[in-house]
Protein backbone atom coordinates (compact mmCIF):
# COMPACT_ATOMS: atom_id res chain seq x y z
CA UNK A 1 0.00 0.00 0.00
CA UNK A 2 1.25 3.25 -1.05
CA UNK A 3 -0.07 6.06 1.16
CA UNK A 4 0.69 9.67 2.65
CA UNK A 5 2.02 10.40 -0.70
CA UNK A 6 2.95 14.22 -1.68
CA UNK A 7 4.37 15.59 -4.86
CA UNK A 8 5.51 18.99 -5.35
CA UNK A 9 8.20 21.12 -6.96
CA UNK A 10 8.84 20.26 -10.79
CA UNK A 11 10.47 17.34 -10.33
CA UNK A 12 7.68 15.94 -8.07
CA UNK A 13 5.80 13.70 -11.14
CA UNK A 14 9.21 11.72 -12.32
CA UNK A 15 10.02 11.18 -8.43
CA UNK A 16 6.56 9.88 -7.93
CA UNK A 17 6.65 7.61 -11.08
CA UNK A 18 10.17 6.08 -9.53
CA UNK A 19 8.76 5.74 -6.05
CA UNK A 20 5.90 3.59 -7.58
CA UNK A 21 8.10 1.59 -10.73
CA UNK A 22 10.28 0.87 -7.20
CA UNK A 23 7.14 -0.16 -4.55
CA UNK A 24 6.17 -3.03 -8.40
CA UNK A 25 9.60 -3.93 -8.67
CA UNK A 26 9.49 -5.14 -4.93
CA UNK A 27 6.24 -6.57 -5.08
CA UNK A 28 7.05 -8.84 -8.49
CA UNK A 29 10.00 -10.51 -6.02
CA UNK A 30 7.48 -10.91 -3.24
CA UNK A 31 5.17 -14.01 -4.02
CA UNK A 32 2.97 -13.13 -0.98
CA UNK A 33 2.35 -9.99 -2.48
CA UNK A 34 -1.08 -9.87 -4.80
CA UNK A 35 -1.27 -6.06 -5.48
CA UNK A 36 -0.10 -2.29 -5.23
CA UNK A 37 -2.60 0.00 -4.87
CA UNK A 38 -2.62 3.41 -3.59
CA UNK A 39 -4.15 5.64 -1.38
CA UNK A 40 -5.17 8.88 -2.96
CA UNK A 41 -8.07 11.35 -3.28
CA UNK A 42 -9.70 11.98 -6.95
CA UNK A 43 -8.28 15.63 -7.10
CA UNK A 44 -5.19 15.38 -5.69
CA UNK A 45 -2.46 16.61 -8.59
CA UNK A 46 -0.30 13.23 -7.14
CA UNK A 47 -3.30 11.05 -8.86
CA UNK A 48 -1.55 12.00 -12.60
CA UNK A 49 1.63 10.84 -11.57
CA UNK A 50 0.57 7.32 -10.45
CA UNK A 51 0.57 4.94 -13.14
CA UNK A 52 -2.99 2.90 -13.07
CA UNK A 53 -5.48 1.22 -15.33
CA UNK A 54 -8.53 2.87 -16.01
CA UNK A 55 -10.25 -0.80 -15.73
CA UNK A 56 -9.22 -1.22 -12.26
CA UNK A 57 -9.92 2.19 -11.38
CA UNK A 58 -12.82 4.10 -10.66
CA UNK A 59 -13.26 7.94 -9.88
CA UNK A 60 -15.09 7.13 -5.99
CA UNK A 61 -13.48 3.80 -4.98
CA UNK A 62 -15.80 1.78 -2.72
CA UNK A 63 -13.91 1.41 0.64
CA UNK A 64 -14.38 -0.82 3.81
CA UNK A 65 -13.69 0.71 7.03
CA UNK A 66 -13.72 -0.66 10.47
CA UNK A 67 -14.23 0.88 13.58
CA UNK A 68 -11.44 1.15 15.88
CA UNK A 69 -12.50 2.04 18.95
CA UNK A 70 -13.69 -0.06 21.78
CA UNK A 71 -16.61 1.45 22.54
CA UNK A 72 -19.52 -1.01 21.36
CA UNK A 73 -17.20 -3.61 21.74
CA UNK A 74 -20.91 -5.45 22.94
CA UNK A 75 -21.89 -5.60 19.51
CA UNK A 76 -20.16 -6.87 16.91
CA UNK A 77 -22.39 -5.32 14.13
CA UNK A 78 -21.52 -1.88 14.53
CA UNK A 79 -17.66 -2.97 13.46
CA UNK A 80 -18.20 -2.27 10.09
CA UNK A 81 -19.64 1.60 9.56
CA UNK A 82 -22.23 1.23 6.96
CA UNK A 83 -20.70 4.47 4.90
CA UNK A 84 -17.75 6.84 4.73
CA UNK A 85 -18.71 10.32 5.70
CA UNK A 86 -18.42 12.66 2.91
CA UNK A 87 -15.06 14.08 2.36
CA UNK A 88 -11.63 14.41 0.10
CA UNK A 89 -9.73 12.38 2.64
CA UNK A 90 -9.73 8.85 3.83
CA UNK A 91 -6.78 7.86 5.82
CA UNK A 92 -6.31 3.57 5.87
CA UNK A 93 -4.44 1.91 8.09
CA UNK A 94 -1.21 -0.05 7.11
CA UNK A 95 -1.90 -2.67 9.56
CA UNK A 96 -4.90 -3.50 8.04
CA UNK A 97 -3.22 -5.02 5.04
Amino acid sequence: LIYGVRMSGPEGPALLRTLCSHAHNMARNNPACGVVAADLSPDDPAAAAIPSWRRFSCDEDVWCIKNLSDSNAASSSSDWPASAPPGSVLFVDPREF
